[in-house]
């Protein structure tokens, strides 16, 4: 996070509005890691369109960033199709992947311009409805490919080749089809792990595509963790070269990524005030306001770095020390390694960096299902998002008369 510094002071009195725990976004850092990613990708990879794939993170005003540095949106959701759109991505910039989607959403998408990536059955059924209904329409379409990695030896998502061969067959040379290429997505995030998935697009693709695809579809999952943004990406991209220049069309194919959690990650910080600290069976135990559930539900990683806003100078507490959450399920730990070389009272701030990745988007719980966002203004701070009402987060159920 690269926002001024802050002190207990300034968490303490936004915690009246939002409560005490919270998000900060630092849209600096966002735009830093996107100019760094778009530069490692584009100078090696000239052909490549970049989009954000919004599941990462869909607050607006982190997808109006992206969208601000002209990267497009890739979107698994009717409902982040409809964010898309209503931010003002335009059409042409869009891609709609999925294997569930309703689908009048995949018809509204083609109608509307919009890159459809077909897996499901269901979803060519739709596309060719779609084009004998709307005659005189251009309906943009590719395919999704299985690739399977050592991670997952039997994905669910992505269609064999003998399945390729047969979209193909059915989309081929319909009037109002648009079938531009292939699209793949995998979770291993290594030189290797990217290696493996342009060997599969290009073996499918040189089999169904005679004088090639016009586009190929990498996927996001492009950054090896533990590497900066900028020369993970690459050598990522060093590795896409490479074996586009294995193919005699390789140099006039279109490439689109689909970068998530790596552009988003360091853009969120997760705030908790320390509740309670107890010692027990020789460890120290440090309760705050937040969970896990807030910082990863997803992957429930717990080695998220953490630094102490104190209240003020303070005893020090020794020994191993766990940052336990504000929930009463089993697990519920923010840390379990947290140095002890750093002071530490109830009523301090614990913040939590690296978080902006699928803490929003699947993020929610009975406790506090919905922490506000907030940005740093000058010495104050801007709500990007509020907490909603117990009756805003209940609104969906009957519950009956008051």
């Amino acid at each position: 996070m690269e926002t001024a510094a802050v002190n207990w002071h300034d968490y303490d009195a936004i915690t009246s509005d939002v409560g005490d725990c919270f998000y900060v976004f630092d849209r600096s850092t966002l735009r830093r890691d996107i100019d760094d990613i778009a530069g490692s990708l584009t100078g090696i990879l000239p052909n490549a369109r970049l989009h954000y794939a919004y599941k990462a993170n869909f607050a607006p005003d982190v997808c109006r960033t992206f969208a601000d540095a002209g990267w497009g949106a890739e979107v698994d959701s009717p409902m982040l199709l409809w964010l898309a759109q209503r931010i003002g991505v335009p059409a042409s910039q869009i891609t709609y992947n999925g294997i569930a989607r309703d689908p009048a959403s995949v018809r509204e998408a083609l109608l509307a311009g919009v890159l459809v990536c077909l897996d499901a059955h269901r979803d060519i059924d739709v596309a060719l409805q779609t084009a004998r209904e709307a005659p005189g329409s251009v309906l943009h379409v590719a395919i999704r490919i299985n690739s399977a990695t050592d991670i997952d030896p039997a994905p669910r998502l992505g269609r064999t080749l003998d399945q390729v061969r047969d979209a193909v067959t059915a989309l081929a040379g319909q009037p109002g089809i648009d079938l531009q290429g292939l699209s793949v997505h995998r979770p291993d995030r290594s030189p290797e792990g990217v290696r493996g998935r342009m060997r599969d697009l290009i073996t499918v693709a040189s089999d169904v595509f005679p004088d090639g695809p016009r586009l190929l579809d990498v996927g996001g999952a492009l950054a090896a963790r533990g590497v900066p943004n900028g020369p993970a990406h690459a050598a990522s991209a060093a590795v896409i070269r490479d074996a586009l220049e294995t193919v005699p069309w390789g140099s006039n194919v279109t490439l689109l990524t689909e970068t998530g959690a790596a552009a988003v990650a360091d853009c969120m910080e997760f705030v908790a005030r320390v509740v309670d600290i107890k010692q027990q069976s020789g460890r120290t135990v440090i309760n705050v306001a937040g969970s896990l559930f807030h910082t990863s539900p997803n992957t429930r990683r717990v080695d998220f770095p953490v630094r102490v806003v104190a209240s003020a100078q303070h005893g020090h507490v020794d020994g191993m020390r766990l940052v336990g959450g504000c929930t009463a399920v089993d697990g519920d730990w923010l840390s379990v390694d947290m140095p002890d070389d750093t002071e530490v009272c109830e009523g301090d701030f614990l913040v939590f960096g690296g978080v902006g990745a699928y803490s929003l988007s699947m993020g929610t719980h009975f406790t506090d299902p919905l922490p506000a966002v907030v940005e740093r203004a000058g010495r104050g701070w801007n709500v990007v998002r509020r907490r909603p009402t117990f009756a805003e987060t209940l609104a969906g159920f009957d519950l009956g008369p008051v």
